[in-house]
């Protein structure tokens, strides 16, 4: 009896050995996708940056992808919803949004997801400043394409694509960890990714 409970024993140790091998691969490939997309990304920034750089006006494809996408005729109804959402794309209705955002998360006691998003922000928005004011793209014509409100801010990279990505791109990233995962109404944060799409649509049309 003896002997056969510690056999039993050795292989449960020995399986649970293996399950930990197995997952700890897993962990280090999916790490090493990572970094690995990351450093893509990263030198696809610095290449589209300098390239712009040296060539600041606008790409033929970039004008006529604007011009199309501009010229189609939508319901009125898709034109007033894009509107309405379209009013939080600028710098002071975002910070509201943020703020509230943040506070309500801090409520929750989520004090490092709190953290995480407003550092992520505030950091993604700093450095989509630097290089913008080191690129120095004009804003696109009104003479090339319709432009709802003129801006001062430089074209590149795009202020409002940059901040919707690390903003709606941090929430979603939030939604996987463990606190909001158990958290039992964590689906209502599925609805920002879905204003983000419709946001960064209002914007191109």
């Amino acid at each position: 009896m003896d002997s056969s409970t510690s056999l039993q024993n050795a292989h449960k140790r020995s399986s649970a050995g293996e399950t930990g091998h197995v997952q700890e691969r897993k962990s280090r490939i999916w790490r090493g996708v990572a970094i690995a997309l990351w450093v893509i990304g990263l030198v696809t920034l610095i290449t589209a940056s300098v390239l712009t750089r040296n060539h600041p006006g606008p790409w033929p494809i970039e004008v006529t992808f604007s011009q199309a996408v501009q010229h189609v005729h939508y319901w009125p109804w898709v034109v007033a919803v894009l509107d309405f959402v379209g009013t939080f794309n600028n710098p002071t209705p975002t910070g509201v949004v943020l703020g509230i955002i943040c506070a309500v998360i801090l409520l929750m006691g989520w004090y490092l997801q709190a953290a995480f998003l407003a550092l992520t922000v505030g950091v993604g928005n700093g450095l989509d400043a630097i290089i913008g004011n080191y690129v120095l793209r004009p804003r696109p014509s009104p003479t090339l394409v319709h432009v709802d409100v003129p801006l001062l801010y430089n074209s590149f990279p795009s202020g409002h694509v940059c901040h919707m990505m690390v903003f709606y791109g941090s929430l979603l990233y939030l939604s996987f960890t463990r606190p909001v995962r158990t958290w039992k109404y964590h689906w209502v944060l599925l609805p920002f990714q879905v204003f983000a799409v419709l946001n960064r649509m209002q914007s191109m049309a």
